[in-house]
């Protein structure tokens, strides 16, 4: 069994498409979502129409959050908020149900699915978590791996027998991790990643090898640029593409 494991999707429907093309080229049978489906992106609607057509379990984003919680929004950059003004006003009711209706954790095939840090927060960021947070962090679940979004940046980080903690880049190509060791894993975003690498990041998951692949998927981009300026949106946003 392959898992694709997506996170910060931010309603970029073109990276969302070649994440799932690539994804399904390399036998990924299911998807996972750990949030930030929506925001900054022109394709709110499209987006989670796509997700939900595809069964992806998700998880709650703080951009999911923010939507429903104007105490939040008021905190986030400008960039979030517009993206967040513009998702509002053209999502269908039945999209805002499903969103709103997002857990903050999932725990599937053996691992826990949170989008800040585990074992539940939306909004921390792990890569700013110190060693002695992470080890109260480790402690607060009882999975072996944590997949985790929010950061827009690949990390492992691996808390070993000996009571370690590990962490490093999580470059492409195919990584075996240690069956006596926990893990969290950040898999980066699908629709704005903070790699030097232009194209979408996502992984996938082999539970039974406890095999990783990461990918970075190129696709053009230049049509989501136009939607973003069409929409009004901040240009910063196609920057970032």
């Amino acid at each position: 069994m392959k898992l694709a494991i997506l996170a910060d999707i931010h309603a970029n429907l073109e990276a969302l498409e070649a994440a799932i093309a690539d994804a399904q080229s390399f036998g990924a049978t299911s998807f996972i979502s750990v949030g930030d489906v929506i925001g900054y992106g022109p394709d709110p609607e499209a987006v989670v129409t796509r997700l939900a057509l595809l069964h992806t379990p998700s998880v709650r984003g703080n951009h999911e959050r923010a939507l429903f919680w104007p105490l939040l929004l008021s905190r986030l950059s400008q960039e979030a908020r517009a993206g967040l003004a513009f998702a509002s006003q053209r999502l269908s009711g039945g999209t805002r149900l499903w969103l709103s209706l997002l857990p903050p954790t999932l725990s599937l095939h053996g691992a826990l699915f949170v989008h800040g840090a585990p074992p539940s927060s939306v909004l921390r960021y792990s890569n700013r978590c110190e060693e002695a947070e992470l080890r109260k962090r480790f402690r607060g679940f009882a999975e072996r791996i944590c997949f985790v979004g929010h950061t827009h940046a690949r990390e492992l980080v691996r808390l070993t027998p000996a009571g370690e903690i590990l962490r490093s880049p999580l470059f492409e190509g195919r990584h075996r991790l240690p069956q006596n060791s926990r893990h969290i894993c950040a898999v980066g975003s699908v629709g704005q990643p903070r790699s030097q690498k232009k194209g979408a990041d996502y992984v996938l998951w082999e539970p039974g090898k406890n095999v990783l692949t990461v990918r970075t998927v190129p696709y053009d981009a230049e049509p989501v640029k136009a939607k973003i300026r069409a929409a009004g949106l901040p240009e910063s946003l196609c920057e970032r593409l």
